[in-house]
């Protein structure tokens, strides 16, 4: 990873770990011209603290410093977006492609499942 992946990620695993959050999962699936990417479930240790991932600014912008800060549910989706490309998943544009990021916040692991579906055509002449 590139440092600014990295530099995303360890920013959102103090942050989420600081307000006691186990786990966040991200479902992404193909399918059409750009696929579906979300986040799909917060695992809070303290299910009585209102935690609205809206509300939080993060330091990162989309492009640069100039542009719009995001929201901590916004990095995630950014930094899925990059962990896909970092492992040449292309789940939208009719590909068909499925799986989910679970960023396990209690043990520092990002653990990505996916299923890639491809096809070829390969002519021989003689």
């Amino acid at each position: 990873m590139d440092a600014d992946l990295t530099a995303k990620c360890a920013y959102i695993f103090k942050r989420l770990n600081a307000d006691k959050i186990k786990s966040v999962s991200v479902s992404f699936s193909g399918g059409g011209d750009d696929g579906t990417l979300e986040i799909s479930d917060w695992d809070v240790v303290d299910k009585t603290h209102v935690y609205d991932p809206m509300d939080y600014i993060t330091p990162f912008s989309w492009h640069s410093a100039s542009d719009t800060k995001l929201t901590i549910d916004e990095l995630i989706s950014n930094i899925s977006e990059e962990i896909l490309n970092f492992y040449g998943v292309d789940y939208c544009n009719n590909e068909g492609n499925e799986g989910y990021i679970f960023f396990d916040i209690e043990n520092g692991k990002i653990e990505t499942q996916y299923r890639t579906y491809s096809s070829a055509t390969e002519s021989l002449y003689i």
